[in-house]
């Protein structure tokens, strides 16, 4: 997740011209990808209502995230997202 991010706000970064990447193309880049100061994006935000509406804030096992948040098979990561991996949402 965090390598995604850091290609696109080098993206950003590289279209401006800039050889190293600021402070301010970070913010700007984060803020067009609607990553808010959590680090969660409109998919994490999005599967995080549908816990809390759907499943009463959790606990949600595997077989049933799976399908929310659109991942398949058994690849998975055995923590189920980087939003619980490194906040506290997860207690």
């Amino acid at each position: 997740m965090a390598n995604r991010l850091l290609k696109r706000v080098r993206d950003f970064a590289e279209v401006k011209g800039e050889k190293e990447i600021s402070l301010e193309t970070t913010a700007m880049a984060l803020k067009q990808l609607q990553v808010d100061s959590a680090g969660l994006d409109q998919t994490d935000r999005k599967l995080l209502r549908t816990m809390i509406l759907s499943y009463g804030g959790g606990p949600v096992g595997i077989r049933t995230w799976l399908p929310i948040s659109g991942k398949t098979g058994r690849r998975s990561s055995p923590c189920m997202s980087h939003i619980f991996c490194k906040t506290a949402l997860s207690s």
